[in-house]
């Protein structure tokens, strides 16, 4: 019910000639909703002049004799949405005083209506609002999904519910004239449906694979070449992909008659090819001792039924994972010959060079100053056995070079004068017992 106010202030007067009365009237616009009772309470001030009668008008004639009313504070309903002027004659033992007036825009009342699309808590549900009767411009709709947890503002809304069961979803509809009117219905959410158990294939370069998917005989499964794809690309607990020239990721998904959806799992298509598995050397190819023993194998695992090793330097191994003991510094290229459980054969082959680590270390920064403090630049190679090294400025000019290992440089120049404090490039070459070329150069801070 919407109760509106007419405010009305009466003055007395008294003159030699008579009786003088006048009526002041503030009446505002009013709103009401369809349906609805608007009540039309009067507040009245008076002087002397006592109130006897009140004579209303609605402004409805369609509502018959209800479109009347003698009472002081009377409530009206109105059936049809438009603006209606409404009168009040007030009448006091003087006699009739005056007739004020007001007019009432009735807005539509909503009967709303929703639609639920979706009943498994795996995927949000979406709520949609219908009006069945009324324009919606201006309308203000709000969402309480029941779970105690989530609400929405907006026709159109999708919600996550965190655990299957039943749930009381509420509708509140407001229109423009504030006419608020609520619907609810009741949503049952089942449960995800558990995932399918998928089994892969291994396969030759340019065959099909064919994937295979286990779940309960009341499911149907759904095959997706990405994880958030829309359009499947094949059904059913077999599937057979395209040919295949590299490894191939796919995904299946469980629905149930109800149209829920499990998780999304991934299987592999696996090619044996040159693309899929590499050649690994350990502990790898920069090693501190030479007499450290090299392991080889084929990665990541594959079903391989025979392996021929050629480690380029005369010798070959059949064994799955070949140790390599007798190795120095150098270049070398190693191949294997692979077949696997199906017949496959490949062949791969690595490029690599074996180095000893020189342990070459030096400073970034030494301060010449005399403090005792880093005032010489000195280097780490112990395992260097030609050495050479030179120490240069921006523009390429050599401020000290040397060939012995032991070398301490004090900062000062060719000259014997003191080199300017800034950045230097300190270039370091030299050959190992193996007499394999090493060298390395870095950036040098000399402070003043």
């Amino acid at each position: 019910m919407i109760v509106s106010r007419f405010w009305i202030s009466m003055l007395t007067a008294w003159m030699c000639l008579g009786v003088s009365l006048s009526l002041h009237a503030n009446t505002p616009r009013l709103t009401a909703c369809v349906g609805e009772p608007i009540t039309f309470p009067t507040q009245i001030e008076a002087v002397s002049a006592r109130i006897i009668s009140y004579a209303w008008d609605f402004g409805d004639p369609s509502s018959g004799p209800a479109n009347f009313s003698d009472l002081e504070s009377p409530s009206h309903i109105y059936d049809q949405i438009g603006e209606y002027l409404v009168s009040l004659t007030i009448e006091s033992v003087l006699g009739p005083m005056d007739t004020i007036f007001t007019k009432v825009e009735v807005f539509p009342r909503p009967q709303p209506d929703f639609w639920i699309d979706g009943v498994c808590v795996s995927s949000p549900t979406k709520f949609g609002a219908e009006v069945l009767r009324g324009t919606t411009g201006g309308w203000i709709w709000q969402w309480d999904f029941g779970d105690g947890k989530g609400s929405a503002v907006g026709k159109q809304v999708a919600y996550q519910y965190s655990d299957p069961g039943k749930y009381e979803v509420t509708l509140k509809v407001i229109s423009r004239g504030g006419c608020e009117v609520s619907a609810t219905d009741t949503v049952n959410l089942l449960p995800a449906p558990l995932g399918p158990r998928l089994t892969g294939d291994s396969i030759c370069f340019g065959d099909r694979a064919l994937l295979l998917a286990e779940t309960a005989d009341s499911v149907q499964i759904f095959w997706y070449e990405q994880m958030s794809d829309t359009a499947a690309i094949g059904m059913g607990h077999r599937f057979v992909t395209e040919p295949l020239a590299f490894s191939e990721k796919y995904y299946a998904e469980v629905h149930t008659g109800q149209l829920c959806r499990s998780v999304r799992k991934s299987i592999t298509a696996a090619v044996f090819s040159e693309e899929d598995v590499s050649i690994r050397i350990d502990p790898g190819v920069v090693l501190e001792d030479p007499n450290t023993p090299l392991s080889f194998s084929v990665f990541p695992e594959q079903p391989i039924q025979s392996y021929i090793w050629d480690f380029g330097n005369g010798e070959s191994s059949q064994a799955a994972n070949p140790v390599w003991n007798n190795w120095s510094p150098g270049q070398y290229e190693v191949s294997v010959m692979l077949q696997n459980s199906k017949g496959c054969a490949l062949t791969l082959r690595e490029s690599f060079t074996l180095q000893i680590d020189q342990e070459i270390k030096f400073p970034e920064a030494f301060s010449p100053n005399g403090d005792g403090i880093q005032d010489e630049f000195f280097i780490s190679a112990p395992k260097l056995k030609v050495f050479y090294l030179k120490v240069l400025d921006d523009f390429g000019q050599i401020w000290f070079e040397t060939r012995d290992r032991l070398f301490r440089w004090d900062g000062m120049g060719p000259d014997g004068e003191p080199a300017p404090a800034g950045f230097y490039q300190v270039q370091v070459m030299g050959n190992d017992e193996y007499g394999t070329d090493l060298g390395i150069q870095g950036s040098l801070m000399l402070l003043r």
